[in-house]
């Protein structure tokens, strides 16, 4: 709507200067003095041409959103979600094994590294 009479109002200010200019053209001034009276009335109408082409421009960007946003699938419920049957939770076996082996291998490395940096074993 705000589109709309922005757009009304660029071609309201476009045919006053044309009607300016019209009778500019139909004064008995000589073609100089014409063209000067008609100047500003040009770049009104050529400030109106350009913004009536972008308000133009920017309505049919609108309506190219609200047309795709119309055929945008709306989200459907696929599957209803089922209930667990027993909670879930940390297994604190299972993370204490896998605490110890990590720590274990950790351990091996270690002392390897170690081994390597005395420079072997003595003989």
């Amino acid at each position: 709507a705000s589109g709309e009479r922005q757009l009304a109002a660029a071609r309201a200010r476009a045919a006053a200067a044309e009607k300016a200019l019209a009778a500019i053209a139909r004064s008995g001034a000589s073609g100089g003095e014409r063209a000067l009276a008609a100047a500003p009335y040009l770049a009104v109408v050529q400030a109106a041409a350009s913004e009536q082409q972008a308000l133009l421009a920017s309505n049919q960007k609108t309506q190219l959103m609200l047309l795709t946003a119309r055929q945008v699938e709306r989200p459907r419920l696929l599957h209803e979600a089922t209930v667990p049957d027993a909670p879930s939770g940390p297994q604190m076996g299972l993370n204490v094994a896998a605490g110890a082996l990590a720590g274990l291998v950790v351990g091996v490395l270690a002392a390897f590294a170690r081994e390597r940096l005395r420079g072997g074993r003595a003989a």
